[in-house]
């Protein structure tokens, strides 16, 4: 249930402002160029927030921190502050070239571009100037690190020690990072706890020499971490190297099918058992990603008709019918498809909550006025949601209640025990 909520409030959520705020830190509305150009000319470093407008505690960043009034008089005061979307205009080139990979991270440079300090994550208002305070001082990114593994590559000691510097920040290098240690290190070092987890983690291709190695030596592996455990690492890297493809059709470029055909080979030769889940949900995102809307929702359509899917939850649902209400769709057949995989997805849904139903009845009204010719239909669901937004205010009251009683039976409980 929890998910849930999350999740539909992060879709719900509007994309972060970027106008300046009168209390708080004032950001600049300028192009990259432009803010380069005012760093240089008032001789500051550049604030850069990196967000996504999906990231939760990036909007709490913006929303509990930025708006603080001592933030906002200590960062206009040394800064030139940016907001940047990561996934948008300017901010993709800046994704690449500071090599962020988690959100949000909060970066302080020159304006040359060179990085001085980094952060990572929410953190509170005296967190964030001990944080700026650094960055004035000098900071704490140390240049030197990228030439000394440059020169040294081959050696264990230096890679991990500038491995563990990116894991630290979450900065993008990681992984080829993580496939030059492991690369280097004696195959045997798999073994450790520590080399499979990062195994498990960061290496994404099944192709790999690292796969490759555990597979043909499944029985010392399957010893050490469990036979499940092993299973699942290696079955999770064929879905990942899909989600590789899937994010170059992201970018704008055309979708590999060479590799995704020697993936499909791949899974074949070593009889992995959801390959066909695999090849139809990557097929799905790429008519998705492509923006083909007919076909995406002809093939899920048929796709539920031949009983392809053994199981199909709320989440999978969801996962059909948000990209609709998010496209430029005004296909009717396409919309009304979106109309019965949200009616589903609710049938499927067994949590009891107001937050939930508004947000299905709030979908199915945005798809049934975008249909345009189903109005009795779009009235009643308006009446509904009315009704739901009033119950909206008695199960707050209720949730209060309950936790109420929860805690005091709690501490009953632990007072009977402490006698």
């Amino acid at each position: 249930m929890k998910k849930i909520l999350i999740s539909i409030l992060l879709v719900c959520f509007p994309i972060l402002s970027i106008a300046d705020n009168k209390e708080g830190i004032k950001f600049e509305n300028g192009s990259w160029s432009d803010i380069v150009l005012k760093a240089k000319k008032e001789k500051k470093i550049i604030f850069i927030d990196c967000y996504t407008s999906w990231c939760g505690p990036c909007k709490r960043l913006s929303g509990e921190v930025f708006t603080l009034s001592d933030i906002g008089n200590f960062f206009n005061n040394h800064f030139i502050n940016c907001k940047m979307d990561m996934e948008k205009g300017d901010g993709i080139l800046l994704q690449k070239q500071f090599h962020v990979g988690a959100y949000p991270t909060l970066l302080w440079v020159d304006s040359k571009g060179n990085i001085i300090h980094r952060a990572l994550g929410f953190m509170s208002g005296d967190k964030l100037l001990e944080n700026a305070q650094t960055a004035l001082k000098g900071g704490t990114f140390n240049a030197g690190l990228d030439e000394r593994y440059n020169k040294n590559k081959n050696k264990p000691e230096i890679v991990k020690e500038y491995l563990n510097v990116l894991k630290a920040t979450s900065d993008s290098r990681v992984r080829a990072v993580t496939q030059q240690y492991l690369s280097i290190i004696p195959k045997e070092q798999y073994l450790d706890n520590e080399n499979f987890e990062m195994i498990a983690s960061k290496v994404r291709d099944p192709f790999s020499s690292v796969i490759t190695y555990i597979i043909n030596n499944r029985d010392i592996f399957d010893k050490k971490f469990s036979k499940e455990r092993v299973t699942g690492v290696i079955n999770e890297k064929y879905t990942q190297f899909a989600d590789s493809l899937l994010w170059q059709v992201k970018e704008g470029n055309p979708f590999d099918e060479i590799l995704f055909n020697k993936l499909i080979n791949l899974m074949e030769e070593r009889n992995f058992e959801s390959r066909a889940e695999v090849v139809e949900n990557t097929r799905i995102k790429v008519l998705e990603y492509t923006n083909k809307w007919e076909e995406y929702a002809y093939k899920i359509d048929s796709l539920i008709k031949t009983g392809f899917y053994n199981n199909l939850d709320s989440r999978r649902f969801k996962q059909w019918y948000k990209p609709v209400i998010m496209s430029n769709s005004h296909d009717k057949a396409v919309l009304s498809h979106a109309v019965e995989w949200l009616e589903k997805c609710y049938a499927a849904d067994d949590s009891f909550s107001m937050y939930v139903y508004t947000s299905y009845w709030e979908d199915k009204i945005t798809l049934l006025e975008r249909i345009g010719d189903r109005p009795s239909e779009l009235n009643q669901a308006k009446i509904e949601l009315n009704l739901i937004k009033q119950f909206k205010p008695k199960q707050e009251i209720a949730d209060k209640e309950k936790m109420e009683k929860l805690l005091k039976m709690t501490s009953f409980i632990n007072n009977e025990k402490a006698r």
